[in-house]
């Protein structure tokens, strides 16, 4: 522009220079191969940290919801991979449990914002499993359904 000011794009993609191999490591991932995340009832700044490291973990963040009735309508409309609440909320438990009864092949991540870990709900199973601050990647690469 001759008013001095660099015309940038509307969306700069986020990482144009990604190598090969494992998730978790950079690589890029096409659409149909990334783990479809939702966002639930995460505080602002949770929200704008796991958003960048779910994206640079090759994951593809479909929305973000607030509200527990939000959380749950989105989970049965989108029917993600993933949906990623927060520990400390009271009734994220139960709001784990509420997004699976809508959309059973989903893998609630319950996440501790104090990143000390986080407890995990698998598709199909009864109970909360614990999984120390490190294991998010691993629980993107064992969540991808076939769609």
């Amino acid at each position: 522009m001759s008013d001095g000011h660099t015309c940038l794009p509307e969306r700069l993609p986020a990482f144009p220079f990604r190598t090969a191999g494992e998730i978790g490591d950079g690589r890029a991932v096409g659409n149909d191969e990334a783990p479809r995340v939702v966002l639930g009832n995460l505080g602002p700044i949770m929200v704008i940290g796991m958003a960048r490291l779910l994206s640079e973990d090759g994951a593809d963040v479909i929305g973000q919801e607030q509200h527990p009735a939000g959380i749950v309508s989105a989970a049965g409309r989108l029917r993600p991979d993933v949906v990623v609440l927060d520990l400390n909320t009271d009734g994220s438990r139960e709001l784990g449990s509420r997004v699976q009864r809508v959309s059973p092949g989903t893998k609630v991540i319950l996440c501790d914002s104090d990143e000390d870990g986080m407890e995990v709900l698998d598709p199909g199973a009864d109970s909360l499993r614990r999984v120390g601050a490190g294991g998010l990647q691993w629980e993107l690469a064992t969540s991808r359904t076939p769609r």
